[in-house]
């Protein structure tokens, strides 16, 4: 049984559950396919997202019409930038998690993004909030945290999951991915992918650098999870984030509706 989310913080227990898969009569030819599809993978998002909601201890904060007119302004905008491989795949929900002991900001699989409140609250604009969201939409578009499940899952039991699994096996998974650094190799080209959505949306790619220099010095959970290779100085991680010459816009366009989403927070 593994702790949700980190060892040093109970955000959601389970219990283990087993699944007894019958063996496959001898006699039947194999299948001719054994393809994970987006859909599938969308599918196995929305079993997870419906474990984490089912859980007491998961306090997803509820699309009243005031945050869902923000939140889903800004998946309007990082949708407008074509710029998703899986574009048409994921739906990129985009959530709340209210907890303000919490500074991260994670994806499940399927496209699906969680920020938590502590961390809003600690990001000091709309282009630095886009700024994070974009980097965690590099790891959905990849399908990294689906390569985990896959490394650590037959296909039978995954194919199970998505198609509605109990939600013990659903939150077994999201410890799985959630409580692993992410893949130092992948960092900076999360940042990059990151840059390309942020600078298509006529944000500040400065303020992307900006917070990324303050989690580093915070050492919150979410930069915890996200450290460069040790091979490659910070300062090589925040070269191109410089708002040099191919992007920029007028942040101060932006501050006031992002403030006026906090101030909707608990």
């Amino acid at each position: 049984m593994r702790k949700v989310f980190s060892t040093k913080i109970i955000l959601l227990t389970c219990i283990c559950s087993s699944i007894v898969f019958n063996a496959c009569d001898s006699s039947e030819p194999p299948s001719e396919t054994m393809v994970f599809t987006d859909n599938d993978e969308k599918n196995l998002g929305t079993t997870i997202h419906n474990a984490m909601i089912s859980s007491d201890d998961c306090n997803i904060m509820p699309n009243t019409m005031d945050t869902n007119n923000y939140v889903q302004s800004v998946r309007i905008q990082f949708i407008a930038t074509g710029l998703m491989t899986k574009l048409d795949a994921f739906d990129w929900n985009i959530y709340v998690i209210l907890n303000d002991n919490i500074l991260d900001c994670f994806t499940t699989v399927g496209g699906n993004i969680y920020i938590y409140s502590g961390l809003l609250k600690n990001i000091q604009n709309e282009a630095q909030f886009m700024s994070i969201l974009a980097h965690e939409m590099s790891y959905a578009d990849e399908s990294y945290h689906m390569g985990i499940l896959n490394a650590n899952y037959s296909f039978p039991f995954l194919l199970d999951a998505s198609r509605g699994g109990d939600a013990a096996t659903a939150i077994e998974m999201l410890n799985l991915f959630y409580n692993i650094p992410r893949n130092p190799n992948l960092i900076i080209q999360a940042d990059s992918y990151g840059e390309g959505i942020i600078c298509a949306t006529s944000r500040p790619i400065g303020e992307f650098k900006i917070i990324i220099e303050g989690m580093e010095q915070a050492n919150n959970l979410w930069y915890q999870n996200h450290r460069e290779p040790t091979t490659s100085p910070f300062a090589n991680r925040l070269s191109g984030l410089t708002g040099s010459g191919t992007c920029g816009g007028d942040q101060e366009n932006n501050l006031l509706p992002y403030s006026a989403f906090l101030n909707i927070l608990p």
